[in-house]
């Protein structure tokens, strides 16, 4: 603070006191370089010295003297003494209106116009300001922008929309001409607002033109936090004509980036008028309780020498937060507060008719909400359909591609199972083809072999005498032997010829059954349901194959003299094949399958039940006998006679 008025007491030293003794043109020159170069503390100091002098002076220098009185209005105006800016104008206007020299007061009066507005003495502000427009040269492009702009603000607080476009056009074209590239921008930005205000939507095409400005103008020295306000009212605008919720979003954040710049400056009015904006942002997005804050926050930097339209601005807005609320209470207080303020009527209406313009426009934001919504939810039916038909497309497809695999699997293995059977039953029939022809070896040729050796030993036998008793016995023991080979022999042939299954499966079953009682070998057979049926040969023969094998297995290795044979038929009904059942049950030694790798034996009939589409199962343990169970299906075309 110290450093600071030191800094203070130098700018006054170097910059007024060399001004003592100076002609009045030279001091308003002075003074005018000192506001140019932002040096407004040194700037009022020169102002008041030069009216000082221009007083003294008298009027004899009309201009200067107009001149020092403008320059102490402006120094004030800067240090928001709207009424020492508003004194200074008045006397320099009535000079100049004296004199007539009435485009210097036009260009002075308009400022006077201007300051009248912004101290909300709106009455004198439009007689001054008509008065202005009326003395302006015809096809002027120096001055009369501020009054065209402000009489258009004034018509637009009286809703004639039609005379507050006509001036806020005058005033766009004199801005142009004048190259003021923030004017221009206020300009475009306040013909926006109007034709929102009336309307007029379709016509509002000055963003485009407003934007592009804007862009070009962001470098512009200390003019940010103003740039970055007319850039939130834009999108402000955009929301407005577009009802889109994203536009309002890019308000805020424009009016937050001017929120801190005048927070930085110490600007308490424009911080105040930030908040407003961002509350208004908060409200166009359906956030009245935090748009209520923003509010409460700018009325709280605000006092009573505040302006009444953004006093009354705030508290109608607060109104409108407390009603979206429910709060009915609040709302009518701040209504109350609004009113308290006395605005002049036609003021009041114009404020009213801006409420019920930003209602409407919220009902049409909250019933495009809830269309969106609507929206959204049918697209996210939609969407789960589609997802759910997808989802249901592609179980469909890899259930079927599945199927097509099990099936296609199904179909492999059932080539493999068939080309199994295929050749097992070539492998059988190529065992039988080699067993028949071992039987007609050993009957044509090893038994008849036999049979000639029989009749040479008998014809021997004959021819030895009485004295040759004990070599006649000799041969007639080997011809019990020769007979008893012939015997087995032709046995054997039979059983590999398999000519017992001449007469059936059930006869051949009888016949082995009488065969091992001749060898004291008890078998028990049960054929229930196989009393004259007849199936088709390879049928028959492989089943008797298993027989065979199993009672040769049994009079190995069971120890035993009984076997328990089960063949027992199912006959079909008029859908289903029959089913013939073989069970082969000893009470001997028993083993353990998982410890003795199984023998050609047991894989033969395994393959045999195999190769006819059945099941072969063994059950054996140590000590509890064994079991074999062999299930195979009949087909009805595989079924013979009954």
């Amino acid at each position: 603070m110290h450093r600071a008025s030191i800094f203070s007491v130098l700018l006054l030293y170097l910059f007024v006191q060399p001004l003592e003794g100076q002609p009045l043109s030279r001091l308003n020159e002075e003074t005018e370089a000192l506001m140019q170069a932002g040096k407004w503390e040194a700037a009022a100091q020169a102002a008041r010295h030069a009216l000082s002098t221009a007083r003294q002076a008298g009027w004899q220098q009309l201009y200067d003297y107009t001149d020092a009185l403008f320059n102490q209005a402006y120094v004030s105006y800067h240090f928001q003494d709207l009424t020492a800016a508003i004194t200074a104008l008045e006397e320099s206007c009535e000079l100049l209106k004296q004199h007539q020299e009435w485009e210097e007061y036009a260009g002075q009066g308009e400022y006077l116009g201007a300051f009248l507005y912004l101290n909300q003495a709106y009455g004198q502000a439009f007689e001054e300001l008509s008065q202005v427009v009326s003395r302006l040269p015809v096809g002027t492009t120096g001055s009369g922008d501020k009054a065209h702009h402000f009489l258009g603000l004034l018509y637009q607080r009286r809703d004639n929309y039609q005379k507050a476009l006509r001036h806020f056009s005058q005033a766009l074209r004199l801005r142009k001409a004048q190259q003021d590239s923030l004017m221009v921008l206020e300009s475009w930005l306040s013909l926006g607002e109007l034709y929102v205000r009336a309307d007029s939507v379709q016509r509002a095409r000055h963003y485009a033109d407003s934007i592009a400005h804007w862009q070009a103008m962001m470098s512009t020295p200390g003019k940010e936090a103003e740039l970055w306000e007319l850039r939130g009212r834009i999108y402000e605008q955009e929301g407005l004509l577009k009802a889109r919720p994203r536009f309002y979003q890019q308000a805020m954040q424009a009016h937050r980036r001017a929120l801190k710049l005048r927070k930085a400056a110490g600007n308490r009015q424009g911080t105040a008028n930030s908040l407003l904006n961002i509350g208004a942002a908060h409200e166009y997005l359906l956030q009245p309780d935090s748009a209520r804050e923003y509010y409460e926050q700018a009325l709280l930097l605000l006092d009573a020498t505040a302006p009444k339209d953004l006093l009354a601005k705030l508290y109608l807005n607060l109104s409108d937060c407390y009603a979206a609320m429910n709060n009915k209470a609040q709302a009518a207080h701040s209504f109350k507060q609004c009113l308290e303020l006395q605005l002049d009527a036609q003021y009041q209406t114009a404020l009213l008719e801006h409420v019920r313009f930003k209602n409407e426009h919220l009902n049409r934001l909250m019933l495009q909400n809830q269309q969106q919504a609507f929206q959204n939810k049918l697209m996210g039916g939609l969407l789960l359909f589609v997802l759910l038909l997808l989802g249901l497309s592609v179980l469909y497809v890899s259930e079927r591609m599945r199927h097509q695999k099990v099936q296609a699997r199904s179909n492999l293995l059932q080539l493999i199972d068939q080309h199994a059977q295929n050749v097992m039953q070539t492998y059988n029939d190529a065992a039988d083809h080699s067993m028949k022809k071992i039987s007609r070896e050993l009957h044509d040729s090893i038994c008849q072999e036999l049979l000639l050796l029989s009749r040479r030993l008998e014809g021997i036998e004959r021819q030895l005498g009485k004295e040759q008793a004990s070599l006649k016995q000799a041969v007639g023991c080997v011809l019990a032997q020769i007979g008893e080979i012939s015997d087995s022999l032709r046995g054997y042939s039979h059983d590999l010829s398999a000519l017992a299954l001449q007469e059936g499966l059930c006869r051949a079953i009888t016949d082995l059954q009488q065969k091992l009682k001749k060898s004291n070998f008890d078998l028990r057979v049960d054929t229930m349901g196989m009393q004259g049926r007849r199936f088709d040969g390879q049928i028959e023969l492989n089943m008797y194959r298993i027989i065979q094998e199993a009672l040769s297995n049994t009079l190995k290795y069971a120890g035993v003299n009984s076997l328990q044979l089960q063949c027992v038929f199912a006959a079909p009904d008029d859908t289903q094949c029959g089913t013939l059942s073989i069970m082969i049950e000893d009470e001997g030694a028993g083993f353990d399958p998982d410890m003795i790798r199984p023998g050609l034996g047991m894989e033969s009939m395994q393959k045999r039940a195999q190769a006819l589409g059945g099941s072969f199962k063994l059950d054996s343990a140590p000590g509890k006998g064994t079991l074999i169970h062999v299930l195979i299906p009949i087909p009805k075309n595989r079924m013979l006679t009954t």
